[in-house]
């Protein structure tokens, strides 16, 4: 399961990183995000909030410390750069 994870994680982070597939890289971050952060609480939580990206990313940091095998490395950081782009200041 975990080997699942961090290889779709990847996936996502070529995506999203590569900007071929932007629609499609931003629908995968959008999902990850969505079943990420919702198994902890409502997605509006995060989407009724601006930040600047080192805000983002000081969040997410501090919930995947909550729960480290929740989210990997690279899923925080699809979801930073996912946060970023959408409630970004």
């Amino acid at each position: 399961m975990k080997v699942r994870t961090v290889l779709g994680s990847l996936a996502l982070l070529g995506l999203v990183a590569s900007g071929a597939a932007a629609s499609e890289g931003d629908a995968a971050a959008k999902a990850l995000f969505e079943t990420k952060c919702s198994a902890c609480h409502p997605a509006s939580r995060a989407l009724s909030k601006n930040k600047d990206r080192a805000g983002w990313e000081g969040t997410v940091k501090r919930m995947q410390g909550k729960r480290a095998d929740h989210l990997s490395d690279a899923e925080v950081e699809v979801i930073v750069n996912y946060l970023n782009e959408i409630r970004g200041m």
